[in-house]
């Protein structure tokens, strides 16, 4: 297996994790899981929004929160037009695009979620890989939300991402920063070491590294917090059934997650 971003051969091993090897490339310094696609077979179908995270839907309300705060991120640079979501769920973020304006396309490869996000939400969300998939005109941003770190190959995706993006249009991603306090302190059990659905570790350089190899410009970087559900944190910490609470929104941040924003270079 060779670097997903630079291309080297050479890994120096990390950890061992849930059975699964983690490496870091000794020559860009990017850190992943030897996660293959057969792995990820039918990884992220109903099972794992019962098991892996539970209760995703009836927190929607906490999600649209979070929603708000990247909408108004985007349209610091973008005021509307063609939205792309890669990786987009039940189209929660899609839903709150289009309320405000935004012409949204969405691609989810697991069939159980994008159905929810076509039958209940009447999105456009196509139960496909956007890497095998022809994708027709351009798009004003493409968002990346908790979803880089879930691919097999994000180079080639940035790489076709480029390709369909408007002269003076951007992408969003959030994604774990693994040069965080919490990663250094946790080491392997920091929460967001989680193969094998979450295969890439990025620092900010690596990130960046990887945007500007294909002719991005970092514009924005913030560590933002998530809202959450207090029930959810607790099922998912302690085993306590959420349905015992109501939902109580809380604001959460450990910067760890970065929200990165790039444009197409000048």
């Amino acid at each position: 297996m060779t670097c997903n971003l630079c291309g080297g051969g050479a890994r120096q091993f990390l950890w061992n994790v849930k059975g699964y090897k983690i490496f870091r490339c000794p020559t860009c310094d990017l850190i992943y899981a030897d996660v293959s696609r057969e792995n990820l077979r039918n990884a992220y179908e109903s099972d794992y929004y019962r098991k892996i995270y539970p209760g995703y839907e009836t927190d929607r309300n906490v999600h649209n929160m979070n929603n708000k705060v990247i909408l108004d991120a985007i349209e610091g640079f973008s005021k509307g037009g063609k939205l792309l979501e890669i990786g987009s769920a039940f189209g929660f973020f899609l839903k709150s695009a289009e309320d405000r304006g935004w012409h949204v396309v969405g691609f989810e490869t697991s069939n159980y979620a994008s159905t929810v996000a076509r039958e209940k939400f009447g999105l456009d969300v196509r139960n496909a890989d956007f890497l095998t998939q022809p994708v027709e005109g351009k798009y004003d941003f493409v968002c990346l939300l908790d979803t880089l770190e879930h691919l097999t190959d994000p180079s080639s995706v940035i790489q076709k991402i480029v390709g369909i993006l408007s002269p003076k249009g951007g992408i969003i991603i959030t994604t774990a920063d693994i040069n965080s306090f919490p990663s250094r302190l946790f080491g392997k059990r920091w929460r967001m070491i989680a193969p094998p659905f979450h295969i890439y570790y990025y620092t900010l350089k690596t990130l960046s590294h990887l945007l500007t190899k294909h002719g991005l410009t970092i514009v924005s970087v913030k560590y933002s917090g998530k809202y959450q559900n207090l029930g959810s944190i607790l099922q998912y910490s302690l085993g306590i059934s959420k349905a015992r609470f109501p939902v109580i929104p809380i604001y959460v941040n450990l910067r760890d997650i970065m929200t990165v924003i790039a444009r197409i270079r000048a």
